[in-house]
């Protein structure tokens, strides 16, 4: 049901997202709609990053983990808009950090692992109230040191990380249900959907890790520990490369969709960025464009109402013409089909509702276009 659910918004919020962006660049910076048209978009992410939300208390979506530092985690979020704005919301609240844990490599998603961050310190801010302190620090503990974790822990080594603020704690009688979605002691609707500590529950359970919590009149504590990788960390693209714009030359992109509001913006998006379009709404309608045309590149749709679906069309178009690259949208989370389909023959999987400069990197890497990053 949250598959399904998560489909059908994720392909209204595309829209809701991407056709802002597109009029975004054709007003000059100083149009008095900039500032609204931003407020759409940025509230469609939001409203996006909730469904993601969902999808992950829903079923495990930490589909591939890698070794990365948490120290380089933390300072990226850290170093944040969403942080400083936090900050800058609650003047009297002072927060620090202390990265003390020698071994901090762990195998992770690190956007998980932030949203993680995220959630915790967002909820200790707003659980100070007036002047106050948050605390996040990261240490090295044995098995022997972990005790007070209920669950049973096997490796001998793990990262603990702790987050502490001097609110006014949490009640004994909401504390054993805090994990339980949509179960909130703040105002629903007001701050927060009730989804954050489920979401984070989930996330560390994803990443083979475990979560205590601690409460009482002086504050709260959340304590999260993770198995230590033996891993070296994978480095993390730095932000300078991040959000450049990757430019088409006028290759040929087939969209095959059933839906035809988001045939036309797919079309849109990849003409803005250079690229030449035709579509199909079906996968039988992308054969037979294609016994009579070649292209570079196909972006499939995987769930499609009748007839083929992505995978199946997938495999069609590389049995009738083996050289053609494929990509695969979907607003569903990856799943069996999709890696079915990655077997088959697709390059990758885009998760729909996606920004116009994550489908151009995508489209880049896709056709072996993108210009390599400095080192």
């Amino acid at each position: 049901m949250a598959g399904g659910v998560a489909h059908d918004l994720n392909n209204v919020l595309a829209a809701i997202i991407s056709y802002p962006e597109l009029m975004l660049r054709k007003l000059p910076d100083d149009h008095p709609l900039r500032r609204q048209l931003k407020e759409i978009q940025s509230s469609g992410q939001r409203a996006a990053g909730i469904v993601n939300d969902l999808l992950t208390i829903a079923r495990g979506v930490v589909t591939s983990r890698e070794p990365h530092d948490i120290h380089s985690i933390i300072e990226d979020y850290v170093a944040s808009a969403e942080h400083k704005k936090l900050t800058a919301s609650h003047p009297h609240v002072d927060f620090v950090y202390h990265c003390q844990a020698s071994d901090s490599c762990i195998e992770c998603s690190p956007i998980h692992i932030s949203k993680v961050l995220m959630n915790l310190i967002t909820n200790a801010f707003e659980a100070v109230d007036g002047q106050g302190k948050i605390s996040v620090s990261t240490t090295n503990a044995q098995q022997d040191q972990l005790t007070h974790f209920e669950d049973s822990i096997t490796p001998d080594n793990y990262l603990l990380l702790k987050i502490q603020d001097s609110g006014s704690g949490i009640a004994e009688k909401d504390l054993e249900h805090i994990f339980e979605p949509f179960y909130t002691t703040k105002m629903m609707g007001q701050s927060g959907t009730g989804l954050g500590l489920s979401m984070v529950w989930n996330i560390i359970q994803d990443h083979d890790g475990h979560i205590s919590v601690s409460s009482n009149k002086k504050g709260t504590t959340f304590e999260l520990i993770f198995p230590v990788s033996q891993q070296q960390s994978v480095d993390i693209a730095e932000g300078s490369n991040k959000n450049s714009e990757h430019q088409g030359n006028q290759e040929h992109i087939l969209v095959v969709d059933d839906e035809q509001q988001l045939r036309d913006l797919t079309a849109e998006i990849l003409k803005v960025l250079n690229y030449r379009v035709s579509t199909v709404s079906s996968g039988e309608e992308a054969i037979s464009f294609l016994k009579n045309n070649d292209v570079d590149l196909a972006v499939v749709d995987m769930h499609m109402g009748a007839g083929m679906n992505g995978r199946e069309t997938i495999e069609k178009i590389k049995a009738l013409k083996a050289e053609t690259k494929v990509i695969i949208a979907s607003g569903f989370p990856e799943n069996r089909e999709v890696q079915k389909a990655m077997e088959n023959g697709a390059i990758c999987f885009i998760n729909k509702p996606c920004t116009l400069t994550q489908f151009g990197e995508i489209l880049a890497e896709a056709l072996g276009t993108k210009s390599p990053q400095k080192s």
